[in-house]
């Protein structure tokens, strides 16, 4: 029983390591949903808002999607984790880097990822340094494989400059009525 289980063992991480061995020289490049032959796009088209709460800069930002990542699946891989990130310098600190939305990827067809879409996540800094700082977009991606080692990347999007002056939430509208009802619920 013991040189059966040594055996069996033995067979599995081979075949373990053979599987992993496969992804080493998959590549993953993410291009766009609308034309397989260009990079992936991901924008900051606007801000749903940005203040000064505290004396702690907020923002709120709204993206433009234009990404497919189905090229990052292979017979192999799990999920991906598809994150977009924004990194900018203030005086305290040379490098900040702040999550503003994900998504996690099932399948090669739930990777594709289209239009315009709000962050999920508000960005704040530590004090009141947003206001014209130069921001840098990444979206970046974490494949879990069904076995072997997660891997990573990330792709530069873009960059942009933050407004110089604050901009107040926008107003949301109220019910035709006036009221706090909408007309025929409850």
């Amino acid at each position: 029983m013991n040189t059966i289980g040594t055996i069996a063992v033995t067979l599995l991480a081979i075949l373990v390591s053979c599987a992993s061995f496969t992804d080493i020289s998959h590549t993953c490049v993410p291009t766009r949903a609308t034309s397989a032959l260009t990079p992936a796009r991901v924008a900051v088209t606007g801000f749903e808002r940005f203040v000064n709460v505290s004396g702690v800069d907020e923002a709120i930002v709204q993206l433009e999607f234009d990404v497919d990542m189905s090229s990052c699946f292979s017979w192999n891989t799990k999920l991906i984790f598809t994150h977009v990130v924004v990194s900018y310098a203030t005086e305290e600190r040379l490098k900040n880097e702040v999550t503003v939305w994900d998504a996690i990827a099932l399948t090669p067809e739930s990777s594709v990822i289209e239009g315009r879409k709000m962050a999920k996540y508000r960005w704040r800094d530590v004090k009141d340094g947003l206001r014209g700082v130069r921001v840098d977009v990444d979206l970046s991606w974490a494949v879990t494989p069904v076995v072997g080692k997660l891997w990573r990347g990330s792709a530069r999007m873009g960059s942009f400059t933050m407004p110089s002056e604050y901009i107040p939430p926008r107003e949301r509208p109220q019910a035709p009525n006036g009221g706090g009802r909408v007309p025929g619920m409850p």
